[in-house]
């Protein structure tokens, strides 16, 4: 949280409640806002449940809305709709809050474009982004800066893009 808080975002959460050993948050949100546009994605559910090592497993949706909007040099607006979606998505994530270590798995993760609007007109647009048998982590060291070093892998890459110019 304090990352992205770092980085200008603003974090909410809805609630939160345990179920059994599974703390869950619910309805929350990240986003920002500038004079310019904007994003704020939203999470439905997430679970993250102890599993007695010192490690949390951190459980996705399989959908998060996301809504970005925008404003160009000549001033014409622009808002995006669209979804990150998975299957089987799971993280592990350990370490110590100055060293942390993040390690994930998704049978699917993908980008799917639900709505787009320039001035105040829908684009016909189809943008469907499918990675397959996903595999990454991340470390994350705070030793005054903020380090991050990743490394992420897919099987299988699978879109679907078409438009038509609304012209």
């Amino acid at each position: 949280v304090d990352y992205y808080a770092g980085l200008g975002q603003t974090i909410t959460e809805g609630s939160r409640a345990m179920d059994g050993d599974t703390l869950v948050i619910s309805n929350a949100s990240v986003g920002t806002s500038t004079p310019e546009g904007g994003f704020t994605a939203n999470l439905p559910e997430l679970r993250l449940r102890e599993v007695g090592d010192g490690s949390v497993e951190v459980t996705f949706p399989a959908a998060m809305p996301i809504k970005i909007t925008g404003k160009n040099e000549t001033g014409t607006v622009g808002e995006v709709d669209m979804s990150l979606v998975q299957t089987g998505m799971t993280m592990l994530v350990s370490g110590a809050p100055e060293d942390m270590l993040y390690d994930f798995k998704a049978d699917e993760m993908g980008v799917k474009l639900d709505k787009a609007v320039e001035d105040g007109k829908e684009i016909p647009l189809v943008v469907d982004v499918v990675l397959k048998g996903n595999a990454g982590k991340y470390h994350m060291t705070k030793s005054g800066a903020t380090t991050v070093t990743s490394d992420f892998s897919s099987e299988q890459m699978v879109f679907n893009l078409s438009g038509t110019s609304p012209d």
